[in-house]
């Protein structure tokens, strides 16, 4: 890469003509791709602080060519410098908070935390990135739901690939912990889910005893549940471990099973649901515990194929079999009725 041209394209991303920052970010981003020659300190620090700027532009294509750069830069740029670049995003997130600018930082967060992870071997500056990940999440106040989101997946690279390293700093993991247990029941669909999935992350691949202590809090917290929801976000919690690591709730299973079986029986929608997925992630991942109950699951997955959602079981004696009973409903039908992702009427079915 030429110092010039170099030098040349990084003064162009101050111009205020946006159509100049776009181009020379896009040459930038060409050169980097095609670059294996690592930065100097000074070259380093001087790119990265202007692909971060670029995350503030006005333009949101300039934007993504930013965090583009930022993703590419990783492998050029030593340890000190990326590891100075994440805290100072991660700072940033915060300072804005509800900011509209968070969001194009917090996607920037989540390419770099990826890169770091997908293209170096360096477990030890990966792990050191979650202090200020999880930061982020336990200090900022109103998080976006979508900030939340992207901050998560870059907390999941660091414990799914650098969980030995995160647990070295005990600290942090108590931070993590606490956070994520307290992230599991958000009101925001997405935002849930995802803190569902890194804490299942959590105790999978961070060793020791603080991920056995976070296993016993989740089943603690399943067996003081009195409200169903709250109950079905800790047993998907343990589907997610059990997905991965089955040997670790193996021996959670039969009470659980003992608990929940007569749960089909319930009107609650989002509990059945919840029990014939806890039951299939069982048999498929925990055969040894679950053969004595094999016949129960297998005659209540049966029960479950019957239940149409769609159909009013009360009011059959109701039913108007008149002169209208021909007629064509027409829209009423549609074929896209069940396209709603948040009309998951027909999950039991499809569970069963």
């Amino acid at each position: 890469m030429s110092a010039n041209v170099f030098e040349a394209l990084l003064n162009q991303l101050r111009d205020p003509d946006q159509d100049l920052r776009a181009m020379a970010a896009s040459d930038l981003l060409d050169l980097l791709k095609k670059s294996s020659s690592p930065f100097s300190r000074d070259d380093g620090e001087r790119c990265t602080a202007a692909f971060v700027k670029l995350l503030y532009d006005a333009q949101s294509h300039v934007q993504n060519l930013g965090m583009e750069c930022l993703g590419q830069v990783v492998r050029l740029i030593d340890a000190e410098i990326t590891r100075a670049t994440v805290s100072s995003i991660c700072s940033e997130i915060q300072q804005r908070g509800k900011s509209s600018e968070s969001t194009a930082l917090s996607v920037g967060l989540r390419v770099m935390s990826n890169r770091v992870a997908e293209d170096t071997e360096d477990r030890v500056l990966l792990g050191s990135l979650a202090t200020a990940i999880v930061s982020v999440l336990k200090d900022t106040s109103d998080l976006p739901s979508d900030v939340a989101v992207d901050v998560f997946s870059a907390l999941s690279d660091v414990l799914t690939h650098a969980g030995a390293q995160v647990a070295m700093d005990t600290d942090t993991v108590n931070q993590i912990q606490e956070t994520l247990l307290s992230y599991i029941g958000h009101s925001n669909m997405g935002v849930r889910r995802r803190a569902i999935a890194v804490l299942g992350a959590f105790v999978v691949h961070v060793p020791g005893k603080q991920s056995e202590q976070a296993l016993g809090t989740i089943f603690q917290r399943y067996e003081a549940c009195t409200r169903p929801s709250e109950k079905c976000i800790m047993l998907r919690v343990l589907v997610t471990i059990a997905r991965q690591r089955p040997e670790r709730v193996a021996k959670l299973v039969p009470s659980i099973v003992d608990r929940e079986l007569g749960s089909m029986n319930e009107d609650e929608h989002e509990v059945r649901v919840t029990m014939l997925l806890v039951f299939e992630t069982f048999v498929r991942h925990c055969t040894e515990p679950m053969a004595p109950r094999r016949d129960e699951i297998y005659n209540t997955a049966v029960e479950a194929l019957k239940y149409d959602p769609n159909y009013n079981y009360d009011a059959e004696d109701d039913m108007d079999t008149g002169s209208e009973a021909g007629e064509d409903f027409g829209d009423e039908y549609e074929d896209d009725i069940y396209e709603d992702e948040e009309d998951d009427s027909w999950d039991v079915r499809l569970s069963g």
